[in-house]
């Protein structure tokens, strides 16, 4: 899956951001990156963001985390970065 960059948009407190886009069979996966250990309504606040601005539901965004425990959320994939 080719990686498609940084997604930025805006200046304000409304601005989406994204740390990355991966290009998949389903469409566009938008991924965020947190050092954490524990996922936080903050951590995902760009995926949501990403979620309502293009109406997209699959394929699911997906947070990768600091944290050991794999999580399914009602609307994202919490990865833990060591399995990857």
């Amino acid at each position: 899956m080719p990686a498609l960059g940084w997604l930025e948009g805006g200046s304000s407190s409304r601005a989406v951001r994204c740390h990355l886009l991966v290009e998949s069979p389903e469409g566009i996966q938008p991924v965020e990156i947190k050092a954490t250990a524990t996922p936080t309504a903050d951590a995902l606040r760009g995926l949501d963001q990403w979620r309502t601005m293009t109406g997209q539901p699959e394929p699911r965004p997906c947070l990768i985390y600091g944290g050991d425990t794999p999580q399914r959320r009602t609307e994202t994939d919490i990865i833990p970065w060591r399995l990857l």
